[in-house]
């Protein structure tokens, strides 16, 4: 909202297109003395802080706000203080357009490149975290594989083992068993020898009385001298 003087009157509140529309119909000019929310005192038209000032939306201000804190106007002002302001009379106000706040801009452009750096680190990151993960994934799926090789090759190992003790267990039995057929065999031999050598007694012995009976009978009156073996049937002597 814009206050303005005219014939010593201080005058408004009145919007931005009106104050416009008062200086393009020649009601006020650059020296007309004018305030705005903003100005820290009434200034002419055509001061520079007023076309400043001018630039702004002021609209958004109340008029009961607007209105305390205008400063107070005193028709006795100091008339040559007015004098001694320039006045830039070559400012065309239809051309007015927004001062542009660098700082803010400045402090917009950091945020965006802040947020793009973050969201670029947030991107390594993740792609960083997922690249680890694929190859941990992949480094435990090795191991694994390698861990269920080991224990297929342990596995078979137990099993040739287990093939080979019953192997040696199996000979150790045939081992046995030939071990007591040869025994058996032995002992059947050392009873025919045995029998043998019984037979070969009882005939050493039958010879041997026979050779007595046949001594005895030489010796008696009256003997042929042969006697007739009773084991074989022939005479003897």
């Amino acid at each position: 909202m814009w206050w303005y003087v005219r014939s010593g009157e201080k005058r408004g509140p009145i919007s931005f297109k009106e104050i416009v529309s008062l200086f393009r119909n020649g009601s006020i000019d650059f020296e007309t003395l004018s305030w705005t929310h903003g100005l820290n005192e009434w200034q002419p038209f055509g001061h520079p802080s007023s076309f400043a000032e001018l630039t702004q939306n002021n609209d958004k201000f109340l008029f009961t706000k607007s209105a305390r804190l205008t400063p107070r106007f005193s028709s006795t002002s100091n008339s040559d203080e007015l004098k001694s302001t320039k006045i830039d009379k070559s400012f065309d106000l239809t051309n007015t357009k927004p001062k542009l706040n660098l700082w803010k801009l400045a402090v917009g452009l950091l945020l965006v490149v802040a947020l793009i750096s973050s969201l670029a680190f947030y991107i390594h990151y993740t792609n960083g975290v997922e690249r680890n993960l694929q190859l941990a994934n992949e480094r435990m799926k090795m191991q694994l594989a390698q861990q269920k090789m080991d224990l297929e090759i342990i596995r078979k190992k137990e099993a040739d083992a287990k093939d080979a003790l019953a192997i040696k267990i199996q000979e150790a039995i045939d081992a046995k068993r030939q071990a007591a057929v040869a025994e058996a065999e032995i002992e059947k031999k050392s009873q025919e020898i045995a029998q043998a050598k019984k037979q070969a007694d009882a005939r050493a012995a039958a010879q041997q009385k026979a050779q007595e009976d046949l001594a005895k009978n030489k010796a008696s009156p009256g003997h042929p001298g042969w006697l007739m073996d009773a084991s074989t049937g022939c005479r003897v002597g």
